[in-house]
Formats: C-alpha cells, sequence, structure tokens
C-alpha cells in the first residue's frame, strides 16, 4: 500500500471535501477512528457502521464520496452487481491507508 505522499493524494482537496460536505464529514471521521487497515471497504458496510453511529446517509451519497476520493488517486470504486446466485457488492479498493485518508482530511495528526 502506498504513502499519501508517493499516491500524489492533494491533502488539501481531501480537506476541502471534508469542509464543505457535512456527510463526507461523517464519513472521514468514520475512517479516521478506525483500528484496521483493511484494503476495501463495501459500501454496504460503511452504510451500516454509520446508520449504527447514528449518522443519516444514503447508499449514493457513499458512492459519490467513492468516487470523489477515486479522482483524488485515493483508490478505486467498484460498482456491484447481481447476477444468479453471484452478488458482488460495491466497493473501494483503497491504494493507501484508509485510515491515513481519514487522519488528514480531518486534520489529526497520523500515528
Amino acid at each position: 500500500m502506498q504513502t499519501l505522499q508517493t499516491a500524489n493524494i492533494d491533502i488539501n482537496a481531501l480537506r476541502n471535501i471534508y469542509r464543505a460536505n457535512s456527510k463526507a464529514r461523517f464519513i472521514f471521521e468514520s475512517l479516521a477512528a478506525r483500528q484496521n487497515r483493511r484494503s476495501i471497504t463495501t459500501v454496504g458496510s460503511l452504510h451500516s457502521v454509520l446508520g449504527l453511529a447514528g449518522y443519516e446517509i444514503e447508499r449514493k451519497e457513499i458512492v459519490a464520496f467513492f468516487k470523489q476520493l477515486e479522482n483524488l488517486n485515493c483508490g478505486k470504486y467498484i460498482s456491484g452487481y447481481k447476477r444468479g446466485n453471484v452478488n458482488e457488492q460495491s466497493r473501494f479498493v483503497w491504494d493507501v491507508s484508509l485510515v491515513s485518508v481519514g487522519k488528514v482530511a480531518t486534520d489529526q495528526k497520523r500515528r
């Protein structure tokens, strides 16, 4: 997994998204608080985590957020599909640490 610097992530753009979008703020804060360093985050799992934390956010808002992160080189958004018995969930595959993205966007020190 790359660092934010080697992946050429625009940190100011991350912080601008955080400041401008209250729904993105929920997601960034959730990412910053995580202990794990997963390489994939599904839309469904993030939607559940945020819902259990009391945040009202729609799946389409999470998808839009992931597409913004994809444009900033944080990873790749992959749209899910259902075909027969196969149910591939929509997900974001991280190229960088999701915790680092959350901490940088919320302007927290990386530990």
